[in-house]
Order: C-alpha cells, then sequence, then structure tokens
C-alpha cells in the first residue's frame, strides 16, 4: 500500500486558510494524501465542526481536512510543511514539529520577510527547504471563515539547489490544487523583492494610521 504524502498547513489565517483549503478540496480524503491544519482557539472549534468556510471568487464553501489539531508533539511524520503563522511564533512551531521533520521533508514558509527561510535553515539543515512568498489579500473574517479579497493571488517558491524531481513533485501538487504558483531559479531575490516592497509600505501605513490606498491616491 503507497505511503500517504501527509501536508501540514500551521497556521489557518488569511494565507494559510487559503493554501490549505485550496490543497483540502483537492486532496482530502484521497487515497494518495494527507491534509493536516494545525489551528488554535475558537478557529480551530469551527473549522472541526464545519469545516474551513472559503470565501474566494463570489462562492463560499466548507472545506474540511482530513484533520485539525493543535498537538504538534504527535503528528508523526511530515512531508511538506506550509508554515503560516507570524514571525514571533515561528520559533515555537518549528521546534514543537521537530519530530515530524527529517531529510525527505519540505519546508516553506510564507512569512514575511528573510529571516524565518534563514532561521528554518539552520534548525533542520538537511531537509528540502524551500525559499517562498505569497501576493494575496485574505484575512480570518470570523472564526472558521477565511475570505480572498481581490484577484491578486501569487505563491512564489523554489530552491534551485533541490533535484529537479523534488520541484517538479511540489509544483504538480500545487498545480493540481488549482493554486497559481510561480517556480523561479532566483528565488532568493524574489523574497527579498516582496521584503523590499512591503517593508517600507508597511512602516508607512503604520505611521500614518490610514490603508495603503488612501496613501496611494494622495
Amino acid at each position: 500500500m503507497q505511503k500517504k504524502f501527509r501536508i501540514a498547513v500551521v497556521g489557518i489565517g488569511g494565507v494559510g486558510g487559503f493554501y490549505g483549503a485550496k490543497l483540502a478540496q483537492q486532496y482530502a480524503s484521497s487515497e494518495n494524501h494527507e491534509i493536516i491544519f494545525i489551528a488554535r482557539g475558537d478557529h480551530k472549534a469551527k473549522i472541526a465542526e464545519q469545516g474551513l468556510v472559503l470565501d474566494y471568487a463570489d462562492t463560499r464553501e466548507a472545506i474540511k481536512p482530513d484533520l485539525v489539531t493543535n498537538n504538534l508533539e504527535e503528528l508523526g511524520k511530515l512531508d511538506l510543511i506550509l508554515f503560516c503563522v507570524k514571525s514571533y511564533s515561528l520559533n515555537t512551531v518549528a521546534k514543537a514539529l521537530e519530530g515530524s521533520i527529517d531529510e525527505s521533508t519540505y519546508l516553506l514558509p510564507l512569512l514575511n520577510g528573510v529571516e524565518s527561510i534563514e532561521y528554518l535553515s539552520q534548525l533542520y539543515p538537511k531537509s528540502k527547504l524551500l525559499w517562498g512568498c505569497t501576493y494575496i489579500i485574505s484575512s480570518v473574517a470570523a472564526p472558521g471563515e477565511v475570505k480572498v479579497q481581490g484577484k491578486l493571488n501569487r505563491l512564489v517558491w523554489g530552491n534551485p539547489g533541490l533535484r529537479n524531481e523534488d520541484l517538479a513533485q511540489i509544483r504538480q501538487l500545487f498545480d493540481e490544487a488549482g493554486i497559481h504558483n510561480e517556480l523561479y531559479e532566483d528565488i532568493k531575490d524574489k523574497v527579498w523583492e516582496k521584503f523590499s516592497f512591503i517593508s517600507p509600505l508597511g512602516s508607512f501605513t503604520s505611521s500614518t494610521n490610514v490603508p495603503a490606498g488612501n496613501i496611494l491616491r494622495n
């Protein structure tokens, strides 16, 4: 019997909720894959009760993973982990997943900034680390519900140091799930490009306390 390819999405917020929902929509309950959501509190309880409601492209659909949990220490071996938590939570969750990560595990952090990639490479140097970032406007609208606004939707990822077979496996996974993804050899430049854009813009919106749209119109 073929072993299932086990995918965990850590942090079911705006980013993790969207990508987790797309993966669960395609692969949950399949013979070859297992989709795990790592969430907590009321959000976790609602997802366990009704599935994750994804409000996207004028549709609302409740999508159930194979498992939703906050018990990171007992997950067992994982094949792909998408880290979609805030930067200040990465240290805790990454160390708690130590028993689930080995040299064959793909790690894809989708946090703003570049420190998360450097941190994971030091913590798990033998794993298959993927650089990545995402362009999407989404948020948790209510417990158990993620809303995506607008049409901006890019998952940028890669690692030229990995084998072509490894990259092709992950690309096929995203393609089959209907996730728009862009694979780059110069992925480190792409991640820094995102950081160079969002860092000054985020600082400016914080200091002025107005949305980016209002700034752009002025």
